[in-house]
């Protein structure tokens, strides 16, 4: 039919469970992603031969909520034939099948473990970063746009006496000598209108 002919054509995994969790329907694609020849090699096979063992509750929590009437998507990790792992996102629909209109749910799924790759390096070098700054022995600070602390690190109590709280809110310029408050405070905007990296020195008094 036409409509088999484009579930075929289809490039993203389209498959059809029955209320019981088994694949009544699968395109291709879907087949790749399950490492199978063909949709033949799966069909009939329940979806939990699938699923990462962690994932097996939550995931028929969900396909119950679809068969219930509910649109909803969701992520989880798959096991396929070969073995290994992808991270994919399945968005759901109740839909009735066949001639007999039996309740049963379509879905979308797409691999996205690339993303969920990017996201967990991105986590992990943030937590690096968290690190160095938190036991850097020099101070590090954020302003923002008039000179207001926003964050300084636990540096700058041990080199000027204030614990950083005591800072957030306050304006940078409090921190400079009398002597060279305006000089820094001309620095400060240049750096924050041309918005270039350069160096500048001041005297700051402690608390």
């Amino acid at each position: 039919s036409r409509l088999r002919t484009i579930l075929d054509a289809e490039a993203t995994c389209l498959k059809v469970l029955s209320a019981d969790g088994r694949l009544l329907d699968i395109n291709p694609a879907g087949a790749a992603l399950l490492d199978a020849e063909a949709p033949d090699a799966v069909i009939g096979e329940h979806a939990a031969r699938f699923l990462a063992p962690e994932y097996g509750e939550r995931f028929a929590a969900a396909h119950a909520r679809v068969l219930a009437g509910e649109s909803l998507a969701f992520e989880f990790e798959i096991v396929r034939l070969r073995g290994t792992r992808r991270w994919v996102e399945s968005r759901g629909v109740p839909f009735d099948w066949g001639v007999d209109r039996v309740r049963t749910g379509l879905y979308v799924t797409r691999d996205v473990t690339a993303r969920r790759t990017v996201k967990v390096d991105l986590r992990a070098s943030e937590a690096r970063y968290r690190h160095l700054v938190e036991h850097a022995r020099d101070i590090i600070y954020r302003t923002d746009a008039v000179g207001r602390f926003t964050f300084c690190n636990p540096a700058v109590e041990a080199v000027l006496g204030y614990a950083p709280p005591e800072l957030v809110g306050r304006s940078y310029l409090e921190l400079i000598h009398p002597d060279h408050r305006h000089a820094t405070e001309a620095f400060y905007v240049d750096q924050v209108t041309r918005r270039r990296s350069e160096e500048h020195t001041s005297e700051l008094q402690s608390h």
